[in-house]
């Protein structure tokens, strides 16, 4: 094998590692948690909450998510972090999962505010920051987080097709589908 391809297959290798690094890190702790048969639910709830903050971020900092997003975004976060110093640590998680598609429900969760409603208005006021100042990455910024968030309802539709091609449908769920198969689309 010529060198080129060697260096080659090991970025590829590394790329993969890096955007495969979630999964790796949630089924470590699976086994982990699966191997020490926890009783005490709280410590198991607890140790799964630290996993999470590793890897989403959370209200006391960012995670590997945010790490992903701005390498694959040539840097956005961190580009985002410097025209606005003073942006929230909020505003920055909601951003983030804004960007990968994230709905309100999860995203209200993940960063601790009252409801999903409040996901809304801090995407809102983020936006209006980004479209008041003079950024060269403002149109970047805007189109990673849209004036609306990912809802469940139509986008969440594959995810749902996807759940039955593996799962097949319930009993319950045989005669939904999608909006566009009952209008015959």
């Amino acid at each position: 094998m010529k060198k080129d391809e060697t260096k080659k297959l090991f970025e590829t290798k590394k790329e993969l590692h890096d955007q495969l690094l979630f999964l790796n890190v949630w089924l470590t702790e699976w086994i982990y948690v699966k191997d020490l048969h926890y009783e005490n639910v709280e410590s198991r709830e607890k140790r799964m909450n630290e996993l999470l903050r590793l890897i989403l971020g959370g209200p006391d900092g960012t995670g590997l998510l945010q790490d992903l997003v701005d390498a694959k975004t040539g840097g956005l976060i961190t580009s985002l972090r410097e025209d606005f110093p003073t942006i929230r640590m909020e505003e920055l998680l909601v951003f983030s999962y804004t960007a990968v598609g994230f709905n309100n429900d999860i995203t209200f969760r993940l960063i601790g505010v009252s409801c999903k409603n409040s996901v809304s208005v801090i995407r809102t006021r983020l936006r209006y920051k980004i479209i008041r100042r003079h950024s060269k990455r403002k149109d970047e910024y805007l189109a990673l987080l849209p004036k609306k968030g990912c809802r469940i309802g139509k986008e969440m539709l594959s995810l749902q097709d996807s759940s039955k091609a593996f799962y097949g449908n319930s009993k319950k769920n045989q005669n939904q589908g999608s909006p566009q198969r009952k209008a015959g689309h």
